[in-house]
């Protein structure tokens, strides 16, 4: 009887190499490739970032696309590729450290104080917004000052009110976060117990035709007589796009609608609106 053999006679191990990145700084959505090369034939490959897999193929090439922006820049991060044949040779591991591009950031919010222009350099308004100057008196008789500088955007304020304060700007591509932030201060005759009329923080497409998002939704239950920063509101999903923020507050029926004062250091917010008062607004991105 003769027992045969049925193991592989190649021994000769595979080659795998990172075609891409090319470069050692990173950033955005980055494609990762590798190829491998074989005496007889490559069955298989593994790209790994960081330890973890993130993509396999039965073939002599891998690739991914990796996204970066969640990253810190100047972090640094290892891809590895490895491939393997039939025989179950596996090549040394290839490998490339890369480090996240650190950029600088800029705020694309034109004039986001309001201090600029009347009407307000940068800015599209409908309604009956107004810019004040100086010191306003709230419907329930507060005086309200600027949070910074000498301006702010008054919205509301009267019943059946439609205010709108709107900029087109481009979001940053960057690593890390980015986030709407600005300052507001509503006031009310209304109380805060029931929600009346609404404050809304939203994105558009740049040429307003379509909601893409409502990043925060404030009331005439938000009323207060010191300036609210809001911070956190994330555009991480529009970075690299033309957009329009929009700062929209609408106030129903009623006897004594809210009004709302803003001044902003951030991405475009609305400013809330109630039937009992004002509301104010500064904003910016960051």
């Amino acid at each position: 009887m003769t027992i045969g053999s049925t193991g592989c006679g190649d021994t000769t191990a595979p080659t795998a190499s990172i075609t891409a990145p090319t470069t050692s700084t990173v950033s955005g959505t980055v494609p990762v490739t590798a190829t491998g090369a074989d005496n007889v034939g490559v069955t298989s490959m593994t790209l790994k970032i960081d330890g973890a897999t993130v993509a396999t193929s039965a073939s002599g090439s891998v690739s991914y696309s990796w996204n970066t922006s969640g990253l810190a820049g100047g972090s640094s991060h290892t891809i590895t590729a490895t491939s393997s044949d039939a025989c179950g040779n596996v090549s040394a591991t290839a490998s490339k450290t890369v480090t996240i591009a650190t950029s600088t950031f800029t705020d694309p919010t034109v004039n986001g104080s309001f201090e600029a222009g009347v009407p307000p350099t940068g800015w599209t308004e409908s309604g009956t917004y107004e810019q004040i100057s100086g010191t306003g008196t709230a419907i329930d008789n507060v005086s309200v000052s600027p949070h910074a500088g000498t301006k702010m955007a008054w919205m509301a304020g009267y019943d059946n009110a439609t205010d709108v304060l709107k900029q087109n700007l481009t979001i940053p591509n960057v690593a890390g976060s980015v986030n709407l932030g600005y300052w507001r201060q509503v006031h009310t005759t209304d109380g805060t117990g029931t929600a009346y009329d609404f404050l809304y923080v939203e994105v558009w497409n740049s040429a307003g035709t379509s909601k893409l998002g409502t990043l925060q939704t404030l009331s005439n239950r938000n009323a207060g007589a010191t300036w609210i920063h809001n911070t956190g509101l994330l555009l991480d999903t529009w970075k690299g796009q033309t957009s329009r923020s929009a700062s929209r507050r609408r106030t129903t029926c009623r006897t004594r609608p809210t009004s709302s004062s803003t001044t902003s250091r951030s991405p475009i917010p609305s400013s809330p609106a109630s039937r009992a008062g004002r509301f104010a607004t500064e904003l910016g991105i960051a």
